[in-house]
């Protein structure tokens, strides 16, 4: 979730959609991130894909993992 440093921005107390945020989710931010990091492309495809709002035909085990991961987080602290 580390995109959502950038996806977010804090104004009058209050975390809204930054410019970017507007345009690209915190999970694509994420992935971005781990590349210019040079972590491998598993590692940023699991970033890319562990967001429950992101559905794709080809996924790894590992980042279908992460991803049921998320949605259980999510449902937990709703």
């Amino acid at each position: 979730d580390v995109g959502k440093l950038i996806e977010y921005a804090e104004e009058e107390g209050e975390f809204i959609a930054s410019d970017t945020g507007m345009l690209v989710r915190h999970n694509i931010i994420g992935a971005q991130i781990a590349r210019e990091a040079g972590l491998p492309i598993e590692v940023s495809h699991i970033i890319a894909y562990h967001s429950i709002d992101v559905e794709i035909t080809r996924r790894t085990i590992e980042s279908y993992i992460v991803h049921i991961s998320d949605f259980i987080n999510s449902e937990v602290f709703k």
